[in-house]
Protein backbone atom coordinates (compact mmCIF):
# COMPACT_ATOMS: atom_id res chain seq x y z
CA UNK A 1 0.00 0.00 0.00
CA UNK A 2 1.23 2.91 -1.02
CA UNK A 3 2.11 5.91 1.69
CA UNK A 4 2.23 10.05 1.80
CA UNK A 5 5.85 10.50 3.68
CA UNK A 6 6.35 14.15 4.96
CA UNK A 7 10.03 14.83 6.03
CA UNK A 8 10.72 17.59 8.00
CA UNK A 9 13.04 19.24 10.20
CA UNK A 10 12.38 19.73 13.75
CA UNK A 11 11.95 23.06 14.73
CA UNK A 12 13.77 24.40 17.94
CA UNK A 13 11.44 27.56 18.02
CA UNK A 14 8.22 27.19 15.96
CA UNK A 15 7.72 23.53 16.60
CA UNK A 16 7.49 23.84 20.32
CA UNK A 17 4.56 24.01 22.22
CA UNK A 18 1.96 27.03 22.38
CA UNK A 19 3.97 28.26 19.41
CA UNK A 20 2.32 28.24 15.47
CA UNK A 21 3.60 24.79 14.75
CA UNK A 22 4.36 24.64 10.70
CA UNK A 23 4.99 20.72 11.07
CA UNK A 24 1.90 20.15 12.62
CA UNK A 25 0.05 21.96 10.63
CA UNK A 26 0.78 19.99 7.58
CA UNK A 27 -0.50 16.58 9.35
CA UNK A 28 -3.58 19.17 10.77
CA UNK A 29 -4.57 19.37 6.57
CA UNK A 30 -5.32 16.18 5.03
CA UNK A 31 -7.21 18.39 2.26
CA UNK A 32 -3.96 18.98 1.55
CA UNK A 33 -1.71 16.25 2.22
CA UNK A 34 -3.56 13.74 4.38
CA UNK A 35 0.30 12.22 5.41
CA UNK A 36 0.38 8.77 6.33
CA UNK A 37 4.00 8.66 7.66
CA UNK A 38 6.29 11.79 8.76
CA UNK A 39 9.92 11.43 9.25
CA UNK A 40 10.95 14.33 11.45
CA UNK A 41 14.53 15.16 11.69
CA UNK A 42 15.97 16.09 15.18
CA UNK A 43 18.99 17.00 16.71
CA UNK A 44 20.27 16.12 19.57
CA UNK A 45 19.78 17.88 23.27
CA UNK A 46 15.68 18.48 21.48
CA UNK A 47 14.24 15.30 22.45
CA UNK A 48 11.82 17.37 24.62
CA UNK A 49 10.45 19.20 21.40
CA UNK A 50 10.20 16.44 19.38
CA UNK A 51 8.47 14.65 22.01
CA UNK A 52 5.44 17.01 22.32
CA UNK A 53 5.54 17.16 18.49
CA UNK A 54 4.88 13.22 18.20
CA UNK A 55 2.27 13.19 21.46
CA UNK A 56 0.10 15.91 19.22
CA UNK A 57 0.71 14.27 15.73
CA UNK A 58 -0.84 11.54 17.25
CA UNK A 59 -3.60 13.14 18.53
CA UNK A 60 -3.90 14.96 14.97
CA UNK A 61 -3.89 11.99 12.56
CA UNK A 62 -3.91 8.75 15.00
CA UNK A 63 -2.99 6.36 11.94
CA UNK A 64 0.08 8.12 10.87
CA UNK A 65 3.22 6.81 12.12
CA UNK A 66 6.38 8.75 12.80
CA UNK A 67 9.81 8.14 12.27
CA UNK A 68 12.78 10.09 14.25
CA UNK A 69 15.91 10.11 12.64
CA UNK A 70 18.33 12.39 14.87
CA UNK A 71 21.10 14.02 12.45
CA UNK A 72 23.99 16.01 14.84
CA UNK A 73 25.19 19.17 13.10
CA UNK A 74 27.86 21.10 14.76
CA UNK A 75 27.26 24.19 12.96
CA UNK A 76 23.45 24.27 11.14
CA UNK A 77 24.51 27.51 8.96
CA UNK A 78 27.83 25.69 7.66
CA UNK A 79 26.49 24.95 4.08
CA UNK A 80 29.31 22.25 3.47
CA UNK A 81 28.27 20.45 6.82
CA UNK A 82 24.92 20.68 6.47
CA UNK A 83 24.76 19.06 2.27
CA UNK A 84 26.80 16.53 3.84
CA UNK A 85 24.70 14.79 6.08
CA UNK A 86 21.49 15.61 4.66
CA UNK A 87 22.86 13.96 1.89
CA UNK A 88 24.01 11.03 3.84
CA UNK A 89 20.25 10.79 5.32
CA UNK A 90 19.22 11.19 1.14
CA UNK A 91 21.42 7.86 -0.19
CA UNK A 92 21.33 5.65 2.77
CA UNK A 93 17.68 5.86 2.55
CA UNK A 94 15.13 3.55 -0.12
CA UNK A 95 12.35 5.63 -1.76
CA UNK A 96 9.58 3.63 -2.36
CA UNK A 97 8.60 4.57 -6.10
CA UNK A 98 5.24 4.09 -5.17
CA UNK A 99 4.87 6.52 -2.54
CA UNK A 100 4.69 9.89 -2.75
CA UNK A 101 7.13 11.93 -0.76
CA UNK A 102 7.33 15.62 0.74
CA UNK A 103 9.93 17.19 2.13
CA UNK A 104 8.55 20.29 4.32
CA UNK A 105 11.10 23.53 3.97
CA UNK A 106 9.49 25.96 6.58
CA UNK A 107 11.44 25.23 9.60
CA UNK A 108 15.33 24.90 9.72
CA UNK A 109 18.00 27.20 9.27
CA UNK A 110 17.99 29.45 5.74
CA UNK A 111 20.86 26.91 5.00
CA UNK A 112 19.07 23.65 5.53
CA UNK A 113 16.27 24.91 2.86
CA UNK A 114 18.78 25.55 0.34
CA UNK A 115 20.09 22.23 0.79
CA UNK A 116 16.68 20.46 0.73
CA UNK A 117 15.84 22.13 -2.84
CA UNK A 118 19.13 21.15 -4.15
CA UNK A 119 18.76 17.23 -3.10
CA UNK A 120 15.43 17.41 -4.63
CA UNK A 121 15.96 19.22 -7.86
CA UNK A 122 19.11 16.69 -8.30
CA UNK A 123 16.92 13.72 -7.40
CA UNK A 124 18.30 12.10 -4.66
CA UNK A 125 15.22 12.69 -2.64
CA UNK A 126 12.33 11.99 -5.23
CA UNK A 127 9.92 14.81 -3.61
CA UNK A 128 7.86 17.72 -4.03
CA UNK A 129 8.82 20.54 -1.68
CA UNK A 130 6.36 21.71 0.81
CA UNK A 131 6.15 25.13 2.55
CA UNK A 132 3.19 26.13 5.23
CA UNK A 133 2.68 29.61 6.17
CA UNK A 134 0.79 31.15 9.82
CA UNK A 135 -2.79 32.64 9.14
CA UNK A 136 -2.80 36.06 8.05
CA UNK A 137 -5.64 38.55 9.17
CA UNK A 138 -9.15 37.39 8.97
CA UNK A 139 -7.75 33.98 7.19
CA UNK A 140 -10.69 31.96 8.24
CA UNK A 141 -8.45 28.71 8.58
CA UNK A 142 -6.31 29.21 12.34
CA UNK A 143 -3.78 26.80 10.89
CA UNK A 144 -2.89 28.68 7.70
CA UNK A 145 -1.79 27.23 4.55
CA UNK A 146 0.36 24.89 2.84
CA UNK A 147 1.74 25.19 -0.70
CA UNK A 148 3.12 22.45 -2.59
CA UNK A 149 6.20 23.36 -5.20
CA UNK A 150 6.39 20.74 -7.82
CA UNK A 151 10.03 21.64 -9.11
CA UNK A 152 8.68 19.90 -12.72
CA UNK A 153 8.22 23.46 -14.79
CA UNK A 154 6.17 21.66 -17.56
CA UNK A 155 3.59 21.38 -14.88
CA UNK A 156 2.61 25.10 -14.59
CA UNK A 157 1.01 26.86 -17.82
CA UNK A 158 2.21 30.70 -17.16
CA UNK A 159 5.99 29.19 -16.86
CA UNK A 160 5.63 26.57 -19.61
CA UNK A 161 4.68 29.92 -21.93
CA UNK A 162 7.27 31.83 -20.83
CA UNK A 163 9.75 29.13 -21.50
CA UNK A 164 7.96 28.38 -25.52
CA UNK A 165 8.09 31.97 -25.91
CA UNK A 166 12.08 32.39 -25.10
CA UNK A 167 12.72 29.09 -27.22
CA UNK A 168 11.19 30.85 -30.13
CA UNK A 169 13.49 34.33 -29.61
CA UNK A 170 16.34 31.62 -29.39
CA UNK A 171 15.05 30.46 -32.87
CA UNK A 172 14.61 33.89 -34.19
CA UNK A 173 18.11 35.27 -32.50
CA UNK A 174 19.84 32.33 -34.54
CA UNK A 175 18.24 32.60 -37.94
CA UNK A 176 18.93 36.22 -37.61
CA UNK A 177 15.24 37.38 -37.39
CA UNK A 178 14.36 36.20 -40.86
CA UNK A 179 11.12 34.24 -40.86
CA UNK A 180 11.75 30.94 -42.92
CA UNK A 181 9.53 28.08 -44.12
CA UNK A 182 11.87 25.67 -45.09
CA UNK A 183 10.79 22.74 -43.10
CA UNK A 184 14.21 21.33 -43.25
CA UNK A 185 16.03 24.57 -41.98
CA UNK A 186 13.55 25.04 -39.31
CA UNK A 187 14.52 21.53 -38.16
CA UNK A 188 17.74 22.01 -38.03
CA UNK A 189 17.75 25.37 -35.72
CA UNK A 190 15.50 23.73 -33.70
CA UNK A 191 18.48 20.86 -33.17
CA UNK A 192 20.63 23.77 -32.92
CA UNK A 193 19.48 25.37 -30.17
CA UNK A 194 18.94 22.66 -28.39
CA UNK A 195 22.41 21.98 -28.59
CA UNK A 196 23.63 25.81 -27.69
CA UNK A 197 22.02 26.15 -24.87
CA UNK A 198 23.01 22.40 -23.45
CA UNK A 199 26.12 21.22 -22.24
CA UNK A 200 29.21 22.77 -24.11
CA UNK A 201 30.10 20.26 -26.37
CA UNK A 202 31.65 20.13 -29.93
CA UNK A 203 29.40 20.96 -32.72
CA UNK A 204 30.00 20.72 -36.49
CA UNK A 205 28.14 23.06 -38.81
CA UNK A 206 28.56 21.63 -42.49
CA UNK A 207 27.84 22.51 -46.23
CA UNK A 208 28.47 24.53 -49.61
CA UNK A 209 30.43 27.84 -49.38
CA UNK A 210 28.28 30.41 -48.80
CA UNK A 211 25.60 28.36 -46.86
CA UNK A 212 25.99 30.68 -43.44
CA UNK A 213 27.62 29.07 -41.28
CA UNK A 214 30.21 31.61 -39.70
CA UNK A 215 27.11 34.06 -39.27
CA UNK A 216 25.36 31.15 -37.75
CA UNK A 217 28.52 30.57 -35.26
CA UNK A 218 28.06 34.40 -34.65
CA UNK A 219 24.30 33.51 -33.51
CA UNK A 220 25.06 30.31 -31.59
CA UNK A 221 27.51 32.59 -29.32
CA UNK A 222 25.20 35.17 -28.64
CA UNK A 223 22.55 32.68 -27.96
CA UNK A 224 24.91 31.35 -25.42
CA UNK A 225 26.14 34.70 -23.94
CA UNK A 226 22.68 35.48 -23.81
CA UNK A 227 21.50 32.44 -21.52
CA UNK A 228 24.52 32.98 -19.38
CA UNK A 229 26.64 29.45 -20.28
CA UNK A 230 29.76 31.45 -21.44
CA UNK A 231 31.03 34.57 -20.31
CA UNK A 232 34.23 35.11 -22.53
CA UNK A 233 35.13 36.09 -25.96
CA UNK A 234 34.37 34.25 -29.59
CA UNK A 235 37.12 33.81 -31.16
CA UNK A 236 36.88 32.98 -35.04
CA UNK A 237 39.55 31.38 -36.78
CA UNK A 238 39.68 30.69 -40.46
CA UNK A 239 41.99 27.66 -40.67
CA UNK A 240 42.70 28.31 -44.98
CA UNK A 241 44.35 31.23 -44.24
CA UNK A 242 47.40 29.48 -42.27
CA UNK A 243 49.81 28.46 -43.74
CA UNK A 244 52.96 26.60 -42.54
CA UNK A 245 54.68 27.27 -38.89
CA UNK A 246 52.63 29.94 -38.28
CA UNK A 247 49.44 27.71 -38.37
CA UNK A 248 50.68 26.21 -34.67
CA UNK A 249 51.77 29.00 -33.18
CA UNK A 250 48.44 30.68 -34.21
CA UNK A 251 46.34 28.37 -32.69
CA UNK A 252 48.40 27.05 -29.73
CA UNK A 253 50.76 30.32 -29.34
CA UNK A 254 54.73 30.05 -28.51
CA UNK A 255 57.40 31.21 -26.56
CA UNK A 256 59.97 33.66 -27.12
CA UNK A 257 62.77 32.74 -28.99
CA UNK A 258 61.03 29.51 -29.98
CA UNK A 259 61.65 30.22 -34.41
CA UNK A 260 63.42 32.97 -36.19
CA UNK A 261 61.27 35.93 -35.62
CA UNK A 262 59.80 34.90 -32.66
CA UNK A 263 60.63 38.35 -30.91
CA UNK A 264 57.81 37.68 -27.99
CA UNK A 265 55.63 35.30 -26.43
CA UNK A 266 52.09 34.33 -28.10
CA UNK A 267 49.25 33.28 -26.18
CA UNK A 268 47.47 31.53 -29.32
CA UNK A 269 44.01 31.34 -30.33
CA UNK A 270 42.68 28.39 -28.28
CA UNK A 271 44.34 30.65 -25.21
CA UNK A 272 42.40 33.94 -25.99
CA UNK A 273 39.27 31.72 -26.50
CA UNK A 274 39.33 30.62 -22.79
CA UNK A 275 36.09 31.01 -20.92
CA UNK A 276 33.97 31.56 -24.11
CA UNK A 277 33.92 30.57 -27.71
CA UNK A 278 36.40 29.30 -30.40
CA UNK A 279 34.84 29.00 -33.92
CA UNK A 280 37.25 26.92 -36.47
CA UNK A 281 36.38 27.98 -39.68
CA UNK A 282 37.22 25.60 -42.46
CA UNK A 283 38.69 23.14 -39.87
CA UNK A 284 39.58 20.69 -42.55
CA UNK A 285 42.09 22.37 -44.08
CA UNK A 286 44.44 21.96 -40.70
CA UNK A 287 47.37 19.60 -40.91
CA UNK A 288 47.49 16.25 -39.11
CA UNK A 289 49.71 17.22 -36.41
CA UNK A 290 47.82 20.69 -35.51
CA UNK A 291 44.70 18.03 -35.54
CA UNK A 292 46.65 16.03 -32.89
CA UNK A 293 47.05 18.92 -30.94
CA UNK A 294 43.97 19.91 -31.47
CA UNK A 295 42.65 16.37 -30.26
CA UNK A 296 44.54 16.61 -26.85
CA UNK A 297 43.33 20.21 -26.20
CA UNK A 298 39.61 19.27 -26.73
CA UNK A 299 40.01 15.59 -24.71
CA UNK A 300 42.62 17.38 -22.03
CA UNK A 301 42.00 20.97 -21.90
CA UNK A 302 45.80 21.42 -22.15
CA UNK A 303 47.84 21.96 -25.48
CA UNK A 304 51.95 22.55 -25.34
CA UNK A 305 52.69 25.56 -26.83
CA UNK A 306 55.90 26.32 -29.72
CA UNK A 307 58.92 26.01 -27.56
CA UNK A 308 57.19 25.25 -24.08
CA UNK A 309 57.90 22.74 -21.76
CA UNK A 310 54.90 23.64 -19.80
CA UNK A 311 51.15 23.13 -20.55
CA UNK A 312 48.87 25.56 -21.58
CA UNK A 313 45.24 25.50 -20.27
CA UNK A 314 42.02 26.24 -21.54
CA UNK A 315 38.55 25.95 -21.29
CA UNK A 316 36.75 26.88 -24.31
CA UNK A 317 33.11 25.92 -26.19
CA UNK A 318 34.50 24.65 -29.75
CA UNK A 319 32.42 25.23 -33.26
CA UNK A 320 33.80 23.72 -36.36
CA UNK A 321 33.00 24.62 -39.96
CA UNK A 322 33.75 22.94 -43.01
CA UNK A 323 32.54 22.62 -46.28
CA UNK A 324 34.71 19.27 -47.35
CA UNK A 325 33.47 15.98 -47.14
CA UNK A 326 35.36 15.04 -43.58
CA UNK A 327 34.85 11.52 -43.79
CA UNK A 328 36.26 11.08 -47.31
CA UNK A 329 38.91 13.18 -45.91
CA UNK A 330 39.33 10.71 -43.10
CA UNK A 331 39.31 7.99 -45.71
CA UNK A 332 41.78 8.85 -47.58
CA UNK A 333 44.19 9.86 -44.45
CA UNK A 334 43.89 13.79 -44.80
CA UNK A 335 41.83 14.30 -41.52
CA UNK A 336 41.87 11.70 -38.05
CA UNK A 337 39.08 9.80 -37.33
CA UNK A 338 39.38 10.56 -33.96
CA UNK A 339 39.03 14.31 -34.38
CA UNK A 340 36.30 14.15 -36.10
CA UNK A 341 34.63 11.66 -33.89
CA UNK A 342 35.16 14.37 -31.20
CA UNK A 343 34.10 17.75 -33.12
CA UNK A 344 30.64 16.57 -34.48
CA UNK A 345 29.31 15.28 -30.97
CA UNK A 346 26.75 17.35 -32.99
CA UNK A 347 26.67 17.32 -36.72
CA UNK A 348 24.35 20.40 -38.64
CA UNK A 349 24.56 20.30 -42.32
CA UNK A 350 23.13 23.72 -43.41
CA UNK A 351 21.36 23.24 -46.58
CA UNK A 352 22.13 24.95 -49.98
CA UNK A 353 19.83 27.94 -51.25
CA UNK A 354 18.59 25.71 -53.85
CA UNK A 355 17.32 23.60 -51.29
CA UNK A 356 15.27 26.91 -49.17
CA UNK A 357 13.54 28.51 -52.24
CA UNK A 358 10.56 29.14 -50.38
CA UNK A 359 13.22 31.44 -47.99
CA UNK A 360 14.43 33.45 -50.93
CA UNK A 361 11.62 36.37 -50.34
CA UNK A 362 12.17 36.59 -46.63
CA UNK A 363 16.04 36.76 -47.66
CA UNK A 364 15.69 39.63 -50.48
CA UNK A 365 14.08 41.64 -47.58
CA UNK A 366 16.83 40.78 -45.00
CA UNK A 367 19.40 41.86 -47.76
CA UNK A 368 17.59 44.89 -48.42
CA UNK A 369 17.59 46.10 -45.02
CA UNK A 370 21.26 45.29 -44.60
CA UNK A 371 21.86 47.33 -47.62
CA UNK A 372 19.55 50.25 -45.65
CA UNK A 373 21.53 49.68 -42.49
CA UNK A 374 25.31 49.91 -44.22
CA UNK A 375 24.78 52.98 -46.74
CA UNK A 376 22.11 54.66 -45.22
CA UNK A 377 20.09 54.80 -48.35
CA UNK A 378 16.76 52.89 -49.03
CA UNK A 379 15.97 50.52 -51.45
CA UNK A 380 12.84 48.58 -52.47
CA UNK A 381 11.62 46.41 -55.36
CA UNK A 382 8.33 47.38 -57.55
CA UNK A 383 5.94 44.91 -57.04
CA UNK A 384 6.19 43.70 -60.61
CA UNK A 385 10.50 43.64 -60.19
CA UNK A 386 9.98 41.60 -57.17
CA UNK A 387 7.80 38.95 -58.96
CA UNK A 388 9.53 38.51 -61.58
CA UNK A 389 12.86 38.40 -59.21
CA UNK A 390 11.63 35.70 -57.03
CA UNK A 391 10.37 33.90 -60.03
CA UNK A 392 13.70 33.42 -61.83
CA UNK A 393 15.30 32.84 -58.06
CA UNK A 394 13.17 29.79 -57.41
CA UNK A 395 13.39 28.44 -61.17
CA UNK A 396 15.46 25.51 -61.57
CA UNK A 397 17.74 27.99 -63.62
CA UNK A 398 18.88 29.59 -60.47
CA UNK A 399 22.00 27.71 -59.44
CA UNK A 400 23.10 29.81 -56.73
CA UNK A 401 26.43 27.89 -56.63
CA UNK A 402 27.20 30.27 -53.56
CA UNK A 403 24.36 30.33 -51.68
CA UNK A 404 23.53 32.96 -49.81
CA UNK A 405 26.99 34.92 -51.31
CA UNK A 406 25.31 35.13 -54.95
CA UNK A 407 21.72 36.44 -53.17
CA UNK A 408 23.69 39.09 -50.83
CA UNK A 409 25.50 40.95 -54.15
CA UNK A 410 22.75 40.77 -56.34
CA UNK A 411 20.42 42.53 -54.17
CA UNK A 412 23.39 44.70 -53.47
CA UNK A 413 23.87 45.37 -57.39
CA UNK A 414 20.54 46.16 -57.38
CA UNK A 415 19.90 48.54 -54.85
CA UNK A 416 23.06 50.18 -55.14
CA UNK A 417 22.12 50.80 -59.52
CA UNK A 418 18.35 51.69 -58.82
CA UNK A 419 16.84 54.87 -59.50
CA UNK A 420 16.12 57.09 -56.53
CA UNK A 421 16.30 53.71 -54.87
CA UNK A 422 13.45 52.08 -56.81
CA UNK A 423 14.28 48.58 -58.37
CA UNK A 424 12.45 47.89 -61.28
CA UNK A 425 12.14 45.58 -63.77
CA UNK A 426 14.86 46.59 -65.97
CA UNK A 427 17.16 45.84 -63.31
CA UNK A 428 15.87 42.93 -62.28
CA UNK A 429 16.29 41.72 -65.69
CA UNK A 430 19.61 42.95 -66.26
CA UNK A 431 20.78 41.11 -62.85
CA UNK A 432 19.21 38.22 -64.23
CA UNK A 433 21.26 38.56 -67.11
CA UNK A 434 24.05 39.26 -64.93
CA UNK A 435 23.94 36.15 -62.69
CA UNK A 436 22.94 33.92 -65.63
CA UNK A 437 26.78 34.52 -67.49
CA UNK A 438 28.10 34.37 -63.53
CA UNK A 439 26.54 30.79 -63.52
CA UNK A 440 27.24 29.44 -67.14
CA UNK A 441 30.90 28.89 -66.46
CA UNK A 442 30.69 28.18 -63.29
CA UNK A 443 30.96 24.49 -61.67
CA UNK A 444 28.63 24.09 -59.31
CA UNK A 445 30.08 23.20 -56.15
CA UNK A 446 30.05 18.76 -55.43
CA UNK A 447 26.91 19.04 -52.61
CA UNK A 448 29.25 17.98 -49.34
CA UNK A 449 27.45 14.97 -48.14
CA UNK A 450 29.77 13.63 -44.79
CA UNK A 451 27.92 10.24 -43.35
CA UNK A 452 26.11 12.50 -40.88
CA UNK A 453 26.52 11.44 -37.00
CA UNK A 454 23.45 10.50 -35.84
CA UNK A 455 23.39 9.72 -32.32
CA UNK A 456 20.14 8.08 -31.79
CA UNK A 457 21.44 5.27 -34.23
CA UNK A 458 24.04 3.76 -32.04
CA UNK A 459 21.56 3.13 -29.19
CA UNK A 460 18.20 1.53 -31.33
CA UNK A 461 17.44 -2.04 -30.58
CA UNK A 462 17.93 -4.60 -33.16
CA UNK A 463 14.54 -3.36 -35.18
CA UNK A 464 14.32 0.09 -34.93
CA UNK A 465 17.92 -0.12 -36.33
CA UNK A 466 17.08 -2.60 -39.25
CA UNK A 467 14.17 -0.16 -40.08
CA UNK A 468 17.14 3.14 -39.74
CA UNK A 469 19.17 0.96 -42.48
CA UNK A 470 16.48 0.21 -44.66
CA UNK A 471 15.42 4.07 -44.35
CA UNK A 472 19.05 5.83 -45.16
CA UNK A 473 19.67 3.17 -48.22
CA UNK A 474 16.09 4.17 -49.77
CA UNK A 475 16.87 7.70 -49.32
CA UNK A 476 20.03 7.60 -50.75
CA UNK A 477 19.27 5.82 -53.76
CA UNK A 478 16.07 8.58 -54.54
CA UNK A 479 15.69 12.18 -55.16
CA UNK A 480 12.94 12.87 -53.16
CA UNK A 481 11.24 12.03 -49.89
CA UNK A 482 8.02 10.89 -52.28
CA UNK A 483 10.82 8.77 -54.29
CA UNK A 484 11.93 6.88 -51.02
CA UNK A 485 8.39 6.21 -49.93
CA UNK A 486 7.47 4.80 -52.99
CA UNK A 487 10.66 2.59 -52.31
CA UNK A 488 9.73 1.63 -48.90
CA UNK A 489 6.13 1.52 -49.33
CA UNK A 490 5.14 0.93 -52.32
CA UNK A 491 3.21 -2.84 -51.62
CA UNK A 492 0.14 -4.29 -52.67
CA UNK A 493 -3.16 -2.02 -51.98
CA UNK A 494 -7.05 -1.96 -52.47
CA UNK A 495 -7.62 -0.35 -55.77
CA UNK A 496 -8.47 3.49 -55.82
CA UNK A 497 -6.30 3.81 -53.11
CA UNK A 498 -3.86 6.31 -53.14
CA UNK A 499 -0.92 6.91 -50.78
CA UNK A 500 0.94 9.97 -49.60
CA UNK A 501 4.80 8.77 -50.29
CA UNK A 502 6.32 11.95 -48.88
CA UNK A 503 4.19 12.37 -45.73
CA UNK A 504 4.65 9.21 -44.73
CA UNK A 505 8.32 8.72 -45.62
CA UNK A 506 8.51 12.16 -43.65
CA UNK A 507 6.90 10.43 -40.38
CA UNK A 508 9.07 7.75 -40.41
CA UNK A 509 12.35 9.99 -40.56
CA UNK A 510 11.01 12.33 -37.91
CA UNK A 511 10.30 9.05 -35.69
CA UNK A 512 14.17 7.78 -36.41
CA UNK A 513 15.70 11.15 -35.49
CA UNK A 514 16.85 11.19 -39.70
CA UNK A 515 17.48 14.18 -41.59
CA UNK A 516 16.23 13.10 -45.10
CA UNK A 517 18.27 15.67 -46.83
CA UNK A 518 21.52 14.43 -45.58
CA UNK A 519 21.10 11.57 -47.38
CA UNK A 520 18.64 12.01 -50.56
CA UNK A 521 20.55 12.44 -53.98
CA UNK A 522 21.34 15.59 -55.52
Amino acid sequence: MSERVLISVVGQRFDAPKQWRPTLVCVQRPDVLAVTKVILIEQPGAESTTDALVRDIARAAPSATVERVEIELKNPWSFEEVYSRFYEFARARTFDERDEHYVHITTGTHVMQIVWYLLVSERYVPARLVQSSPPKGAQRDARGTIDVVDLDLSSYPAIARQRHRERLEGQSLLKMGIETHSAGYNAVIERLQRAALGPAVPLLLWGETGVGKSALARRVYALRKQGRSIAGPLVEVNCATLRGTLRESALFGHKKGSFTGADRDRKGYLRAAHGGMLFLDEVGELGLEEQAILLTAIEEGRFYPLGSDEPERSSFALVCGTNRDLRADVRSGRFRDDLLARISTWSFRLPPLRERREDLEANVRYELEQFSQRFRSNARFSRAALARYLAFGRSDEASWAHNFRDLSQSVLRMAASADEGLIDTDDVDREIATLREAWSGAELAAPVHPAPVEPRAASMDRVDRVVFDAVVSALRASRSLAEAGRALFDGPRKKGASVNYSDRARKLCLRLGIDPAAYLKR
